[in-house]
């Protein structure tokens, strides 16, 4: 009877250790359609990625998130690139920037500088 058991034991670690590995290329394969339905290049093929990797980089991604700022008028949260600057603030448009008593744009661009 203990051969017996040893031998279901082995057949049952094996089949899990196939299962596992399974699930995990299941999973990887998914992910590649996603990165490709999503329009990353694969790092494999010699994409952007693989050689942002290589050089220590965060690789780009087309829609990496971005800074949300807060108008100084409404309270309104928008995109850092789409925010104007004024006198050391934040505006959602040049109406609000007017409303504040700014006299005009002191700094248009980001203040990241992008």
């Amino acid at each position: 009877m203990g051969k017996v058991m040893t031998w279901v034991v082995i057949g049952l670690l094996v089949w899990g250790a196939w299962r596992l590995w399974t699930i995990s290329r299941v999973r990887a394969e998914r992910a590649r359609d996603a990165a490709r339905a999503a329009g990353d290049p694969p790092a494999a093929a010699g994409g952007n990625d693989g050689d942002a990797a290589e050089a220590g980089r965060e690789p780009r991604r087309p829609n990496a998130p971005e800074l949300m700022m807060q108008c100084a008028v409404c309270g309104v949260h928008l995109p850092g690139s789409e925010a104007r600057f004024s006198g050391g603030k934040v505006y959602c448009s040049d109406a609000h920037r007017d409303a504040a008593g700014v006299a005009g744009p002191v700094d248009a661009t980001r203040r990241d500088g992008r």
